[in-house]
């Protein structure tokens, strides 16, 4: 696991992130009602932040956990890969108790410029 990802719950507000110690964010985007994601250009994604994480994590992975048990995770890193228009973020999220949750979100790449959009 890499030491260069940190993790902050506000168990008040369900709000998870997990982000890069060493890599600063100089952009972010939101995707969908629940997702912010930070990235920085030749260094690809630094930062997720999940807003209403114990429902989205729910719905996303099929698990249950609780705001306590998000407030005490061990530790969390993330993985980015772009290519040909799409990044594919790889997360992993270990918790107190042992359990893992790893996943996968697609999304369209941070600096992809479509050829089928015309441009003036």
């Amino acid at each position: 696991m890499s030491k260069t990802f940190a993790v902050d719950y506000d168990e008040e507000f369900d709000i998870l992130f997990i982000y890069n110690t060493k890599f600063k964010s100089t952009g972010g985007v939101e995707y969908g009602e629940n997702l912010h994601i930070d990235f920085r250009p030749k260094v690809g994604v630094t930062g997720l932040e999940i807003m209403g994480a114990t429902q989205f994590l729910k719905d996303y992975t099929g698990k249950t956990i609780s705001k306590p048990e998000l407030a005490k995770i061990k530790s969390a890193y993330l993985t980015s890969k772009t290519k040909k228009g799409l990044t594919v973020l790889a997360f992993f999220i270990e918790l107190p108790n042992k359990q893992a949750i790893q996943d996968k979100l697609t999304l369209a790449a941070f600096d992809y410029e479509s050829p089928a959009v015309a441009t003036a």
